[in-house]
């Protein structure tokens, strides 16, 4: 819905915004605020989506006292503002102001939504970061050479402010190493945090942040004594699927609503959903890398059979090379993102007017789809092996590493609930959530999940894990309830639970394959110019995705005007 940007410090000019907004631009395209008082700098980019007329910020308290603005959707507004008499005019920043009045920093419980808020409080010259309990609207922090701190909403906006460090944090690159994902309060620079999900982060110029949670807490993945009907688990969590789908279809004032779809299991359970109940509002898109592939196939076949309007977008390899740094500017991470990136510039390029996307991220997390779920003791093997050559002041350091190192102490049921625990959270937010954020909003498209709706999340956590992979099948439920939601087309249902497991990333793997021989090719006549690129990881892709992440944020702080897919490997390359 918009990007944020903000300083607390002594002595502020208002030109400290401008190149820092200037680099979230894309998220908010429809406007820009700034704001300066002599403690803290706001400034604010607009994608209007609900109230296009009465939607500015940021919004001021009658009094002065206190100024807010925030990034996300507030889905039970209409309830809020009937439960609590608020003006009907109102948008969802003013609602969101009246509710920090009357309850404080408990405000965040009342509301169904996925968000990132800033309030600042004149009369305590502090600032207060909110995040919503699943983590899908991203908002980060870090400390001023000279004192103070900055906020953003993007990884990209710290980089504009002059000496900004931007050494690689050693602790997140071990627990990639090891894990595959990092914790959820860190990213891959030193000096940056995020605001962890469900927190509320207080900073102020002369003093350390406090952290302390804040929004409402989600229920978690536990043993239960006695299993609950299957009929049961599959009615409830297709009711609740199908309430998630419509309040992210609703919930916008410029249609069609686009949905990701890839022909699987997740992405077609969730767009039969909003064909159903919203036939003329949504759309349909596939991105894929080659025009035979399986998510091209399906995802038409499911088109074809409900008069669904789709676009299947193919991408080449030479657009993919032209994309490349803008897609590592846009994540701002270690781990290569590339389809939610791909998949909005797609949306963009048909629908011009589109502003909404819906993705079926987290439907393997709260539903146990991966099959290390089934196989976590090979991943924990795994894990303790990698662990043994991390240096001890390191794990000592990460409180995820000295978690997992604790594992050896636990019996295996409680070793298995606490990877769902960690998949659910830490590798949800950072191998996920912040693609499916940062790709659209390099597009001025705003991302919905319907899979972390939190009453569903809650749903599932209440059914017993062993049900979610009945006779072995991952995502029993979900299969089940696709077979049901489209039985008046048997025949297709069918052929969709028929297909054979696609590998990750589907969309984006002759790309990833043609990058990986590329720097085959590289690396058997020259040499990274950063040798600890050998060491950060063993995919050659991924190589060279962190190779240009050190070269678009060490070297060029963010700025790619100009540079070439060749600039960039003559950059990563010693000559």
């Amino acid at each position: 819905m918009c990007g944020l940007f903000g300083i607390v410090a002594q002595n502020i000019r208002a030109s400290e915004l401008i190149s820092p907004v200037s680099l979230i631009r894309s998220r908010g395209p429809d406007d820009v605020q700034m704001m300066t008082k002599d403690w803290f700098a706001l400034g604010f980019t607009r994608l209007a989506i609900m109230s296009l007329e009465n939607g500015k910020q940021p919004v001021i308290s009658s009094n002065g006292d206190i100024v807010l603005a925030f990034n996300g959707e507030i889905y039970n507004f209409d309830l809020l503002l009937r439960q609590y008499d608020i003006d009907r005019q109102s948008c969802e920043a003013d609602l969101l102001l009246v509710l920090y009045i009357r309850f404080g920093s408990d405000f965040t419980k009342l509301i169904d939504g996925d968000f990132s808020i800033v309030v600042l409080q004149q009369s305590s010259k502090s600032c207060h970061l909110f995040r919503d309990p699943v983590g899908v609207k991203p908002l980060y922090y870090a400390p001023l050479n000279d004192g103070g701190w900055a906020f953003s909403s993007a990884v990209s906006a710290f980089f504009a402010i002059p000496g900004f460090s931007c050494e690689l944090d050693p602790i997140v690159v071990q627990e990639r190493m090891v894990l595959g994902f990092w914790s959820e309060n860190r990213t891959c620079f030193r000096t940056i945090r995020q605001c962890p999900p469900g927190s509320h982060v207080t900073l102020s110029a002369s003093r350390p942040p406090s952290i302390r949670d804040a929004a409402r807490p989600l229920k978690q993945s536990r043993l239960l004594a006695s299993l609950d009907p299957i009929g049961n688990a599959v009615q409830q969590t297709t009711e609740y699927l199908r309430a998630a789908v419509a309040k992210r279809v609703r919930h916008s004032s410029h249609f069609p609503v686009v949905m990701s779809l890839s022909g699987g299991i997740d992405s077609t359970l969730m767009t039969a959903l909003a064909a159903q109940d919203f036939p003329s509002q949504v759309s349909a898109i596939t991105i894929a890398d080659r025009p035979d592939t399986d998510d091209v196939k399906y995802s038409a076949l499911f088109a074809a059979a409900t008069n669904m309007t789709h676009f299947v977008y193919n991408l080449s390899i030479d657009e993919f090379k032209h994309n490349f740094a803008a897609m590592v500017l846009a994540q701002g991470t270690i781990s290569s993102s590339y389809s939610g990136y791909q998949i909005a510039k797609a949306v963009r390029l048909r629908w011009p007017d589109a502003k909404v996307l819906l993705m079926g991220e987290g439907a393997d997390e709260i539903f146990l789809g991966y099959s290390i779920f089934a196989n976590f003791r090979e991943y924990v093997s795994g894990v303790n092996a990698k662990l043994e050559k991390v240096p001890n002041e390191i794990v000592e350091s990460s409180e995820l590493l000295s978690r997992v190192n604790n594992w050896s102490k636990l019996p295996l049921t409680d070793i298995w609930l606490d990877l769902i625990q960690l998949f659910q959270r830490d590798q949800l937010v950072n191998s996920h959530l912040l693609g499916c954020d940062h790709g659209p909003m390099a597009h001025g498209i705003e991302c919905r999940v319907p899979y972390l709706d939190t009453d569903l999340i809650s749903i599932a956590a209440e059914i017993p894990p062993r049900i979610h992979s009945v006779l072995q099948r991952p995502k029993t439920l979900l299969r089940l309830a696709l077979a049901t939601v489209l039985q008046q087309h048997q025949v297709l249902a069918k052929q969709l639970l028929a297909r054979r497991t696609s590998p990750a990333f589907m969309a984006t793997n002759r790309c990833r394959r043609w990058l990986s021989e590329f720097v085959k090719a590289k690396t058997s006549v020259s040499r990274f110019r950063h040798p600890a690129l050998h060491e950060l990881s063993l995919d050659p892709a991924e190589k060279f995705w962190i190779g240009a992440l050190i070269v678009i944020f060490q070297e060029r702080c963010g700025r790619i005007d100009g540079l070439s897919f060749e600039d960039l490997t003559s950059a990563i390359f010693e000559s």
